[in-house]
């Protein structure tokens, strides 16, 4: 409540916004920590556009209401979401059953070339696939590298990126987390490697109890 930057605005950058929008306390016992393990660099070279478009507190009054009011939720649209029976790996299940065998995959791309009417994509074992419009979804320095025509060499190395590994521990049948057993998903701002855990079991209580870590580290 004491933080002065709350009201101040004009935030240079996330490592300030947390100092002065946040507080000297919220700042050292968890914003620092734990967004320094997300995103493995100076929190100073992350910029507002990332704080105001996704992790924005609340108004003051909201948060001391969640603290101190049992039974208050904080974000509702966070608090509230479906999840597929049988685990997230029923999405892609459904996706490949509707594109039968139109799906490939390990399908490395080698080359993306602009003809007339789409795109022609080279993967790695040689084979060429024709396409009206292409979405991509792998890394940007990749896809740069695969459209040559000098972007990888012009605009490569303005992409910093991280690795995020995603580490499954499951639990003998029977044994459940003690302290977690009710929680979706838990946050560490300690010396953890991971900044994460979810607990599968309670997103899907008929999937085996697992508990899912996320590590970010720099390639």
């Amino acid at each position: 409540l004491r933080a002065p930057g709350r009201r101040a605005g004009g935030f240079s950058d996330l490592s300030d916004w947390i100092d002065r929008g946040l507080g000297s306390g919220i700042a050292r016992h968890f914003m620092r920590p734990y967004n320094e393990k997300i995103w493995s660099c100076p929190l100073n070279r992350v910029s507002m556009g990332l704080v105001k478009g996704k992790i924005e507190p609340e108004p003051a009054w909201k948060v001391v209401r969640n603290a101190l009011v049992p039974g208050t939720v904080g974000r509702a649209y966070q608090a509230s979401f479906l999840y597929p029976k049988g685990g997230a790996g029923a999405i892609t299940d459904a996706v490949a059953g509707e594109l039968g065998p139109s799906l490939r995959l390990g399908w490395e791309l080698a080359s993306a070339e602009r003809v007339e009417g789409g795109w022609s994509l080279r993967a790695a074992s040689g084979e060429t696939l024709r396409a009206r419009r292409v979405v991509s979804t792998i890394p940007l320095p990749r896809l740069l590298a695969a459209l040559g025509g000098g972007f990888s060499a012009e605009y490569g190395a303005a992409f910093e990126h991280n690795d995020t590994y995603i580490v499954a521990v499951g639990l003998k049948e029977g044994v459940r987390p003690r302290r977690f057993a009710d929680a979706h998903w838990v946050f560490f701002a300690g010396e953890e490697l991971f900044y994460r855990v979810t607990v599968s079991s309670a997103l899907d209580p008929s999937q085996p109890t697992t508990l899912v870590a996320e590590v970010t580290r720099k390639p």
